[in-house]
């Protein structure tokens, strides 16, 4: 069922929204959550920054950014239309960008799905090729790259039959992610 703009909680004077985006994800299973956490911990003497925090990791698979509650409706209208064959993810290598650390997760299925909701939602296309991935930290400065690069991933896997639409609301405490809908076969 989904959740509309309006019926989200209001507010307390207290936390200032500072940012509202979206983006479509895939939600983790508590078992792989538990492992990357365990990565996150393995990672804190690597970096200065901060990890995500574990009710926030998932995987990505399209950044939205802002959108006007008519382009909301409409985002939701098309993903509805997008088929969710089930599919396996594992958890594979730690890489990273310039202010990132992610755990990859290539799959031709996870990349289908992506060109699918890009077909829907064409609007959003990037420029770069989609690589599927979880964020586990946003970095200030690294203190040792190759050592965080070097590091072995439990190879984990799960199934994945459904994605979702979030809201992705920064306050001064942090970002906060809300699922808006999810599509696929509900778990």
């Amino acid at each position: 069922m989904p959740v509309y703009l309006n019926e989200l909680p209001a507010l307390s004077p207290s936390r200032s929204l500072k940012v509202a985006r979206y983006f479509i994800g895939i939600a983790l299973p508590d078992s792989i959550t538990q492992e990357l956490v365990k990565l996150q911990s393995s990672l804190a003497d690597l970096y200065q920054g901060n990890p995500v925090a574990p009710e926030n990791l998932h995987v990505t698979v399209l950044f939205l950014g802002s959108m006007s509650e008519e382009e909301l409706t409409h985002a939701q209208q098309e993903l509805r239309t997008v088929i969710v064959k089930p599919f396996t993810l594992a958890l594979t290598n730690v890489e990273t960008t310039s202010h990132i650390i992610w755990v990859t997760v290539p799959s031709q299925e996870l990349t289908q799905l992506h060109t699918a909701i890009v077909t829907q939602l064409p609007r959003y296309q990037q420029e770069r090729d989609y690589t599927g991935h979880i964020t586990i930290a946003r970095v200030k400065k690294f203190i040792d790259k190759q050592a965080i690069k070097n590091l072995e991933v439990a190879p984990l896997s799960w199934t994945v039959n459904s994605f979702g639409l979030y809201s992705s609301e920064t306050y001064q405490e942090g970002p906060e992610y809300t699922l808006i809908e999810e599509y696929g076969e509900k778990h």
